[in-house]
């Protein structure tokens, strides 16, 4: 009995982690499709730093410009 329950809660948190992660994927879909004003399937680095600061809130008193640009070239696969 012990081991169904065990199950049940693993089968309940894999679900509720995939949901979340739908929820997550459509924001940042959403998100990307916002910020991505000439519409190349890129993010630039001004579209990058402009969802930075609109989506995600980041301030300079958080993050100064170096740090975002490290950010940049550490996400940007090519």
């Amino acid at each position: 009995m012990r081991e169904r329950a065990g199950a049940l809660d693993h089968q309940q948190e894999a679900a509720f982690r995939r949901e979340n992660y739908e929820i997550f994927r459509k924001n940042l879909e959403e998100a990307f499709d916002e910020y991505n004003v000439n519409k190349d399937q890129y993010l630039s680095k001004e579209e990058f730093k402009n969802f930075m600061v609109m989506k995600a809130k980041v301030t300079n008193q958080e993050i100064n410009d170096e740090m975002l640009e490290q950010i940049f070239i550490e996400m940007d696969t090519d």
